[in-house]
């Protein structure tokens, strides 16, 4: 295809403004797909337009995102727990198990000698209502023999259920979380945090709970999101993003990790790593979030006085943030500029059909940060200098060709104020 040809099928595809991502399965045929069409930014944005957006259209997923109910839960808890003996934590255990339909998963670690007793205790599906009204005033007479109960780490997700039901319903709804998520702030900035896509095989569960051993196959890896040097090659994007798999933003050793996925099956047995399957009305779409160390103590979630107080809408902003991109809004006439302007676009669009919005917004820093530097080597004569405030915007979502996608982040808000006010209720 010639360089005319390829810019004018650029800009008919731009130009009318529907487009189809493919939604990959390992081991189902056809693959799915998601629609989308243009929709004027402003209009998508709100009253202030704002400069960035003049001529430019919202690409939106045509999905019903309405036909989804939408339930934020707490998946569980994980407490420290430090006594001068075993008689102390026990009389706590027992009023742990109350908050749970299942017995607590606990280790002990330490209690040698004259150290104290050091517990870490595993609360799995707590019960919101009675996590709100534990006693834990009337624990008094035995509370002095324990130096600290804390949130060690927390698991929090928000379920996609669909209306319509049916496999289809679900790993299309993953498709669209996976493909306009963009992390944090603080995991576009790490080394290591790249997208990646896992397989589960046989019987998997994490080593730190439990001696049975599984296997985890790395199906898929996109480029780091903290790289703005190295171009994606047209190599890397030959593989859509699969909805049949575990998509995970973060390593497994950070304070804070993301997962999306189709949730089908829980309450892995401990012994054999088994998990039981849903029945049909319990099978949902899932994103994730698992909160240790630093990223909870920035939300100061230490204790479940915290918890209990703690406005979980907050945790929409900082960890579940969606995105629309946006395409120049070309004239009917066809001309230089706006072919041009269509052919330029084409890789930022077809790394987003195929990567997401987190590594269109990668790539557009690239760009971008390409230019400032051949203005400055052209200005200043500096050759390769940095400019170190590309490198920090990565992540806000500021200066890039993105908009908000305010129906997903306003359906995921009020999950999380309902979250809040199921907690609140006391168990009344």
């Amino acid at each position: 295809m010639t360089t005319s040809s390829a810019a004018t099928t650029a800009y008919d595809k731009i130009y009318k403004g529907e487009f189809t991502a493919i939604l990959p399965r390992e081991d189902q045929e056809p693959a799915l797909e998601l629609h989308y069409k243009k929709l004027i930014a402003h209009s998508v944005h709100g009253k202030n337009e704002q400069k960035r957006l003049a001529d430019r259209c919202a690409l939106i997923p045509i999905i019903d995102i309405k036909n989804y109910r939408c339930k934020a839960v707490i998946d569980y808890v994980v407490l420290e727990i430090e006594t001068h003996g075993p008689r102390e934590f026990w009389k706590i255990y027992e009023v742990l198990r109350s908050v749970s339909s299942r017995n607590p998963w606990m280790d002990q670690q330490g209690g040698f000698g004259f150290e104290p007793e050091k517990y870490i205790v595993r609360i799995q599906d707590p019960n919101l209502q009675k996590i709100a009204s534990i006693p834990l005033a009337s624990l008094s007479g035995y509370l002095k023999g324990i130096k600290k109960i804390n949130i060690r780490e927390i698991e929090i997700s928000v379920d996609f259920y669909s209306h319509m039901g049916g496999e289809t319903a679900r790993q299309q709804m993953v498709g669209l979380l996976a493909r306009h998520y963009l992390p944090p702030e603080g995991m576009m900035n790490k080394k290591f945090y790249a997208i990646r896509v896992i397989k589960k095989q046989g019987s998997f569960i994490r080593r730190r709970w439990s001696g049975v051993s599984g296997v985890r196959r790395l199906d898929q890896i996109f480029p780091e999101l903290n790289d703005i040097e190295t171009p994606i090659s047209r190599g890397e994007i030959k593989d859509e993003i699969r909805v049949d798999k575990t998509i995970s933003v973060g390593n497994y050793a950070a304070d804070a990790r993301m997962k999306i996925m189709e949730k089908v099956a829980d309450h892995r047995n401990p012994n054999s790593g088994q998990a039981d399957p849903f029945d049909e009305a319990m099978k949902r779409s899932r994103i994730e979030v698992t909160l240790k160390g630093e990223a909870l103590r920035k939300l100061n979630i230490t204790t479940f006085e915290s918890l209990r107080k703690f406005q979980f809408r907050k945790l929409r902003r900082e960890y579940f943030e969606f995105r629309l991109i946006t395409l120049p809004q070309l004239t009917a006439r066809k001309n230089k500029i706006d072919t041009t302007t269509a052919e330029a676009e084409m890789p930022l669009l077809d790394i987003f059909m195929k990567m997401g919005v987190a590594n269109y917004q990668r790539e557009q820093f690239r760009i971008e940060n390409i230019t400032h530097r051949k203005h400055l080597a052209a200005d200043r004569n500096l050759g390769q200098f940095k400019l170190p405030v590309i490198r920090n915007r990565v992540g806000t979502g500021h200066n890039t060709n993105m908009v908000a996608f305010s129906e997903l982040n306003a359906k995921i808000h009020d999950a999380f104020r309902n979250l809040e006010q199921r907690i609140s209720r006391k168990g009344k």
